[in-house]
């Protein structure tokens, strides 16, 4: 079995994961009870978490560059800004990347995945 390794802003060469169990587990409470109650299942959330991040990382495309050659995830990322304009810091995963992290890996959860099968 993989550990978690969650990236912190500074370009991680073994990091599997955008947002820490601890992240998950406080957005999906406030999401809803049931999503919780899902999510607090007796499942590996760590799995789902390491597969929404390989997910977002194989098939969505990022603006900017990374910060680091050697970072195991395509973030961070400098010479960006978001929807407002307001420049990304180089060293912040943000918010929207962990938020999309967290849904995909609820999704996959409540779709029955096996989160252990390679993607295709």
């Amino acid at each position: 079995m993989v550990a978690m390794v969650v990236e912190d802003g500074t370009g991680l060469a073994n990091a599997n994961s955008y947002v820490s169990l601890q992240e998950a587990e406080d957005y999906l409470s406030i999401k809803s009870q049931s999503a919780f109650d899902v999510w607090d299942a007796e499942v590996d959330q760590e799995n789902f978490l390491m597969r929404a991040t390989r997910i977002l990382d194989q098939r969505a495309y990022f603006s900017g560059t990374k910060t680091s050659e050697t970072s195991g995830l395509r973030w961070p990322r400098t010479g960006l800004t978001d929807r407002d304009g307001i420049t990304v810091a180089y060293d912040v995963i943000p918010k929207p990347i962990k938020e999309a992290t967290i849904e995909i890996a609820f999704h996959l959860l409540s779709q029955n995945v096996d989160p252990s099968v390679p993607d295709q």
